[in-house]
């Protein structure tokens, strides 16, 4: 029998699902992992079911004396999520972020081996630079325009500045300095296909970071009742955005794949696809977000995610433009 049980536990929840031998071992008992190495008393007993603590350890023995299978364990650390190491104190949103940098990086350099380049040596040194510099300058500058009169008010300007960063800002100021330097060295070429994949990948990553950090990071979502809500640390079920984001790029993960391995694309085309497609998705994303608006209930990313798609805007009226077949 499967019992498929949820435990609020010091402001953090914790997800359970017991396979059990034994009927009434799953109806009975909670199974709860605790830190400790000793076996606690039940803390709550309500009708049938009571709640145990084991270690590590304990359950998995304790699985064989009972004949019971643990079938799964999901956990959602108290936020923000944060590891110990020679007992300083480090956040998982920055480990996740610097490893998700690494890979996505690594999955650069092994398409490029494998597929080759077409720019020459110097000419994507120039373009990943520039790719570099205008990701950096983007994420800070949006990130900082988020709130504009929080912004002002801040005491120190510059380390305002530097403390806040978006995604959004770093792909469409990684997309500009790329173009101007491009211009600078007579580069024709579309360049962005190679970034693809592993951008996919790093951002993947780095919001699995981000959804650890919970409301201490500006990626949670407005108050909401959906089934899908969660406490992200404040009390409040809020949309949890950084998870629908999760789901959008592995999907648009996919659905790139296919599309290369089906249809011959013009160069440079799938970055294209990708990134018209995340502008779209994080423009209506950001309804379901607080922040500070301009007008028409529109924020700082949604105006930036409509100068990129501007930007895009005939692929967007006519995508035969991305596919070979119809380029001409």
């Amino acid at each position: 029998m499967r019992a498929v049980l949820k435990l609020i536990y010091q402001d953090s929840p914790f997800y359970f699902v017991i396979n059990s031998c034994n009927a009434a071992l799953s109806k009975k008992h909670l199974v709860f992992i605790s830190k400790a190495n000793d076996l606690r008393q039940p803390l709550i007993e309500t009708g049938t079911k009571s709640i145990h603590f084991y270690s590590f350890e304990q359950l998995f023995r304790c699985q064989l004396q009972n004949n019971f299978r643990l079938y799964a364990i999901f956990v959602i650390l108290k936020y923000p999520g944060t590891i110990y190491i020679f007992g300083n104190p480090l956040l998982l949103h920055g480990i996740l972020e610097g490893i998700g940098i690494f890979v996505a990086f690594r999955l650069y350099l092994w398409q490029k081996r494998k597929q080759g380049d077409t720019l020459e040596q110097y000419n994507r040194l120039v373009v990943l630079t520039a790719a570099t510099l205008g990701a950096l300058t983007g994420s800070h500058v949006i990130g900082a325009l988020e709130d504009v009169p929080k912004w002002m008010a801040s005491p120190g300007f510059w380390s305002y500045l530097y403390g806040n960063k978006t995604l959004v800002g770093g792909l469409v100021g990684g997309l500009t300095f790329v173009e101007v330097a491009k211009k600078l060295i007579g580069e024709q070429q579309n360049s962005g296909d190679l970034y693809t994949f592993p951008l996919l990948l790093g951002m993947i990553v780095g919001r699995i970071g981000c959804f650890s950090a919970g409301i201490y990071e500006e990626t949670y979502g407005l108050p909401s009742h959906l089934p899908l809500a969660m406490d992200l640390g404040d009390g409040i079920l809020r949309h949890p955005v950084t998870l629908y984001e999760i789901f959008f790029l592995v999907a648009l993960w996919i659905g790139l794949a296919y599309i290369k391995k089906r249809y011959p694309l013009t160069q440079g085309g799938l970055f294209k696809v990708f990134l018209i497609c995340y502008l779209i998705f994080r423009f209506l994303l950001d309804f379901i977000k607080p922040g500070w608006r301009y007008f028409m209930g529109l924020g700082t990313i949604q105006l930036t995610c409509l100068a990129g798609l501007f930007y895009y805007y005939r692929y967007i009226i006519n995508p035969k433009l991305i596919f070979k077949n119809y380029a001409g």
